[in-house]
């Protein structure tokens, strides 16, 4: 059963900026010894609880993950659906070789369950492809027979479809 809004609000009101959460990943790993895979998985079991609680008759979990070290936490969330049973779709940003160490390991451990990764390239690199991904609001997955598309759209763009040629190139130009 789908949990109402207010049931779902799991989440403190208050949450950290980036860098409060980095100088305490830092403090973490530095002055605790704690290693940042652990951190990373204890961050994955977290939010899988939530997304299990929130909404339990998920059957497909997808996961977008970009080129630092979140990407690890992105790659052990998607091994705790996995683990749950359920279909789970990884987008990462750049190819796993290109990850840092703590991120490589998470993804390798993916693949080796048998997870598969979708990877995009998006023009103008990696801080192009950060803006995309930290600016998703919607998205949708359109299947047809033979193969499978990701589709992210602005929605003035799709309201070009329905534009005559003639205003439609000025609007593009």
């Amino acid at each position: 059963m789908t949990k109402t809004r207010e049931e779902r609000r799991l989440l403190p009101l208050a949450l950290h900026t980036g860098a409060a959460v980095r100088e305490l990943d830092r403090i973490a790993i530095e002055e605790s010894g704690i290693a940042g895979i652990t951190l990373m998985r204890r961050a994955a079991q977290a939010c899988a609880d939530v997304v299990q609680q929130c909404w339990p008759a998920a059957e497909v979990v997808r996961v977008f993950c970009g080129s630092g070290n979140n990407a690890g936490d992105g790659f052990v969330i998607a091994n705790k659906a996995m683990e749950q049973g359920k279909q789970v779709i990884v987008w990462s940003l750049v190819s796993v070789d290109l990850l840092p160490i703590d991120a490589k390991k998470a993804a390798d451990e993916y693949i080796q369950l048998g997870g598969n990764i979708v990877a995009f390239e998006i023009r103008g690199g990696i801080e192009a492809g950060r803006i995309f991904l930290n600016n998703i609001k919607m998205c949708s997955l359109s299947a047809n027979l033979g193969d499978t598309r990701t589709i992210v759209t602005h929605p003035s763009s799709t309201c070009l479809l329905y534009t005559s040629p003639s205003p439609r190139d000025g609007l593009l130009s």
